[in-house]
């Protein structure tokens, strides 16, 4: 990732000696109309489980077996990331987040067009998007 957000906070955590760990979500960078929030959720929640192996079990000692381990991490998440930063937390523990642009409020602005849409034979309800022909689930 090299967005100017990441770029920042990579530096800082470099700077003062912290760890740091970015990924990308699946599909963002491709065809993402097959996968859904509940899916970029797991996703998080499978690489803190595995870089934090401490934060399922509420251990406060970092695994012995791998260096990059913490004993709780802090979570950033910007716009999307904000988003399912506050899902990951709900589900394990963590020593802080920090969401920037986390519209936490976004579905109450899709309500209404939900509730004049109809689903497609999958159960998804798609709208359109300036990035596709297609719509978008």
């Amino acid at each position: 990732m090299t967005g100017s957000k990441v770029a920042s906070l990579r530096e800082y955590c470099r700077s003062t000696d912290r760890s740091f760990l970015t990924f990308e979500y699946r599909g963002l960078l491709e065809d993402c109309y097959n996968t859904v929030l509940s899916d970029w959720v797991s996703d998080a929640l499978s690489v803190l489980d595995n870089c934090f192996p401490e934060s399922t079990t509420g251990c406060a000692a970092p695994a012995q077996n791998n260096p990059l381990a913490q004993p709780t991490p802090i979570l950033v998440g910007s716009s999307m990331g904000a988003w399912i930063a506050l899902h990951v937390a709900i589900q394990r523990r963590v020593a802080g987040i920090v969401c920037v642009a986390a519209a936490v409020d976004f579905t109450v602005d899709l309500e209404e067009e939900l509730q004049e849409a109809s689903p497609d034979k999958f159960g998804f309800y798609r709208r359109p998007t300036e990035y596709s022909t297609e719509p978008y689930p």
